[in-house]
């Protein structure tokens, strides 16, 4: 079959005596206007008015302590807009008290924490202890290795520090991508024979190595 276009058509042969069945939804059901549990109008109202008011309660309640924030954050930034007193356009410049004392405790806190030794690890097997040392010995590495683009992990630790000594709080988030490879040991153990026993070589037992990977 050819059509309106010229281009070959395919005819898909269709099913006859199709039955179709329309079921329609009890009315007895439907609740016009909202569901069974709705809400009446007048509840709505009141209802509105109380979280209106917990919202404002909210709002007021909190506006002495949103100025404090943002005087505080000003005078940590030495921000302190334009002054007409006690002239008119005075100078805004100030002694940066908060800004050095801010400072000056978050040196005190990095002399007593950021040890040399700031990561310690500890194993918790016999052969993670031996270990142990090595992994030590990477991450304080890590911990104050220069990198060219991203500040070392020393510097975000600092500012971190900083961070928490004007807020109250701070939050690090730490990120890593973990790797695992697998390796081949020669471990020494007991030679076992057919009946399951150690293979005796007159007081000694017979030791064999076999290669393990993990």
């Amino acid at each position: 079959m050819v059509g309106p276009d010229g281009e070959p058509r395919t005819i898909v042969p269709r099913k006859k005596h199709l039955k179709a069945k329309v079921t329609h939804y009890p009315a007895a059901d439907i609740a016009v206007g909202g569901g069974r549990n709705a809400i009446p109008p007048e509840k709505w109202t009141i209802l509105a008015n109380d979280v209106w008011q917990v919202m404002q309660t909210s709002i007021n309640a909190r506006w002495t302590l949103e100025n404090n924030l943002e005087l505080w954050y000003n005078l940590c930034d030495m921000q302190t807009g334009g002054k007409d007193t006690p002239y008119y356009d005075s100078s805004d410049l100030f002694i940066p008290l908060t800004p050095s004392k801010i400072e000056a405790l978050r040196d005190q806190v990095a002399a007593i924490t950021f040890v040399p030794e700031y990561y310690i690890v500890t194993g918790l097997t016999p052969e993670a202890s031996e270990t142990a040392y090595i992994a030590q010995s990477y991450w304080n590495d890590e911990f104050r290795k220069q990198r060219s683009i991203t500040p070392t992990w020393f510097e975000q630790h600092m500012n971190w520090l900083h961070l928490s000594l004007r807020d109250g709080t701070a939050i690090m988030e730490v990120m890593w991508n973990k790797q695992t490879k697998l390796q081949r040991y020669g471990v020494t153990m007991p030679k076992v024979g057919d009946d399951g026993m150690p293979v005796m070589d007159g007081d000694d037992i017979v030791q064999e190595t076999h290669n393990v990977e993990k």
